[in-house]
């Protein structure tokens, strides 16, 4: 009898966690088009956000805080998208509230969306910078009171020369491991612009746009500026300069590229460079 029981108490355990359904994944890309440096000579700027730690604390006290913030980073970043675009920059990267973006140059003007060297290019770069700070600086973002109010404000870098684009990631697991455990990949950007901006960015205050010496030496004529502050040491020779003014409408706006089509073998590839917690949402088509 005591046999009996064992084995109906065996029939009766639980399946286990291994058998719970996971999202699917696409084959692994082949890393060797991908370890190899892709150089592109661009410009490019840095805008970070600041706000968010007053407007996370206020809105965790709600039940429906996370939605809340959820919505706002939505509406905030969905405008500065739209802005970068309109200038035909590329969003590289999310920073959690900051955002990377590039003016590429193609001097054979055979690709939609890029100019003509680097000089227009930093340019362009620049006067998106300012109608970034022009359209988002002090945006209202919550609001529970005429005298409560949270706002969010940018600042910004501009930098400009080669940049090198790298693919890093994605092998390393032993063999026979769940795919689902394998490396993620990671679209890098490496150079001079990307050392420039982050010095650029931490010397702009809010509402204000920082270029880098180099930037700057494409913006004469067109814009205003003064040195930034050598408070921290960062700027001692004042080849930082804060961008007053510009002259957006002497500019000519490249058309934009045509609305990117992708074949879902592409599709499914970018999954591996995207954060594994977001897999079952794009699984379920969110």
């Amino acid at each position: 009898r005591r046999r009996r029981a064992r084995s109906r108490c065996a029939r009766r355990r639980p399946t286990p966690a291994t058998t719970e359904r996971r999202p699917s994944l696409p084959a692994l890309p082949d890393p060797a088009p991908l370890t190899h440096r892709l150089p592109q000579q661009a410009a490019a700027i840095f805008c970070d956000a600041s706000g968010f730690t007053a407007l996370t604390e206020r809105l965790a006290q709600k039940k429906n805080g996370a939605e809340l913030m959820c919505s706002i980073m939505n509406r905030y970043l969905g405008e500065m998208i739209t802005i970068t675009s309109n200038f035909s920059g590329d969003v590289i990267k999310f920073a959690g509230d900051a955002l990377l973006v590039i003016f590429r140059v193609d001097r054979t003007r055979t690709q939609a969306g890029t100019f003509p060297d680097e000089r227009v290019a930093t340019q362009m770069a620049a006067a998106c910078a300012c109608r970034l700070n022009q359209k988002l600086n002090r945006w209202v973002a919550h609001q529970e009171s005429p005298t409560e109010v949270n706002r969010l404000s940018l600042h910004i870098g501009v930098g400009c020369g080669v940049l090198t684009a790298l693919h890093l990631g994605g092998i390393g697991a032993p063999v026979g491991v769940d795919r689902r455990l394998q490396p993620q990949w990671e679209f890098v950007l490496a150079g001079p612009p990307m050392a420039q901006l982050a010095v650029a960015e931490p010397l702009a205050a809010s509402g204000e746009t920082c270029a880098s010496k180099e930037a700057w030496a494409h913006l004469q004529g067109l814009a205003e500026g003064h040195p930034a502050s050598n408070d921290d040491g960062n700027n001692p020779d004042g080849d930082f300069m804060i961008i007053d003014s510009l002259d957006v409408d002497a500019l000519s706006v490249p058309r934009p590229p045509a609305r990117l089509v992708m074949k879902r073998e592409e599709k499914e590839l970018m999954g591996w460079y995207i954060p594994k917690a977001v897999w079952p949402k794009l699984d379920a088509g969110l």
